[in-house]
């Protein structure tokens, strides 16, 4: 018989549990870890990568051997991951630019609080009215009160291209990925091989691709960085709803908002 692996990250713990495909029968195994947060100075919130992915090594490896199951039986993987939190890293070794940059991070407070005040965004909010009014189109009327929030990814990212030199250098080398957790996950365990986003529209599974090859240089948010690592850096792919909460994707067109890449001067 196969079973389903559920890895869920919360924002105080971590969870892996085994079941089966059915869901009829009682979990085979559960198994709880806390999870470690560095909470730092001017509202500064992140998460040590590597020791976030030693977690979840060692609670994969207890769940499995605490079901009496062989990790043959395991057919898939489900992730559930705290939105908006990211990382960024080399491309070319895997190697993080710095911790991961929880959801309620605060050190964008002081751009957001810019951008919400600024023309460029009274501009957006009377022209999405005006557009709404003509077409009826709720993208329009979406924005025509959209507001930045910390919880975002757009302005915490922008802060990181700012301030965080080693991303800048590599940016310039066209040699930095961004990614969430599942994300970085995927990608790490099948090698790099697969660059993509991946959505559910109508019911069937489409891919947007973002496979740079001249540019090296992709995004995503928490689960995009799990899903890198677990699958050994072959895959860069999110959903659409991870990628909506980012402020950078438009859920209305299924494409990322190029008028977001462009205003937080994102290089992808």
């Amino acid at each position: 018989m196969k079973y389903i692996l559920c890895l869920d990250i919360g924002t105080t713990n971590i969870r892996c549990a085994i079941c089966d495909p059915q869901f009829k029968n009682q979990i085979k195994s559960i198994v709880y870890d806390k999870l470690q947060i560095l909470y730092l100075p001017n509202g500064n919130v992140e998460i040590d990568p590597q020791q976030l992915w030693i977690q979840i090594l060692n609670l994969i490896r207890k769940c499995i051997s605490t079901s009496n199951i062989s990790i043959d039986q395991i057919s898939s993987l489900g992730i559930s991951a705290q939105r908006n939190t990211f990382v960024t890293w080399d491309k070319t070794s895997g190697t993080e630019f710095h911790n991961l940059i929880v959801w309620n991070d605060l050190r964008a407070k002081e751009l957001v609080e810019e951008y919400n005040e600024s023309w460029c965004l009274w501009i957006l909010n009377k022209a999405c009215k005006l557009l709404y009014q003509v077409t009826r189109q709720k993208r329009f009327l979406a924005g025509s009160v959209i507001k930045f929030m910390n919880a975002q990814v757009s302005l915490r990212l922008l802060w990181i291209l700012t301030h965080c030199q080693p991303v800048r250098d590599n940016v310039a080398k066209r040699n930095v990925l961004f990614g969430t957790l599942d994300t970085w996950l995927i990608y790490k365990l099948t090698n790099g091989k697969i660059i993509s986003i991946l959505y559910m529209y109508n019911k069937k599974c489409s891919r947007i691709c973002f496979n740079y090859t001249n540019r090296n240089v992709l995004f995503g948010t928490l689960d995009t960085w799990l899903i890198y690592k677990l699958t050994r850096g072959a895959h860069h792919i999110t959903d659409v709803s991870h990628a909506s909460s980012t402020g950078l994707y438009d859920p209305f067109t299924l494409g990322w908002a190029q008028w977001a890449l462009s205003l937080f001067r994102i290089p992808v």
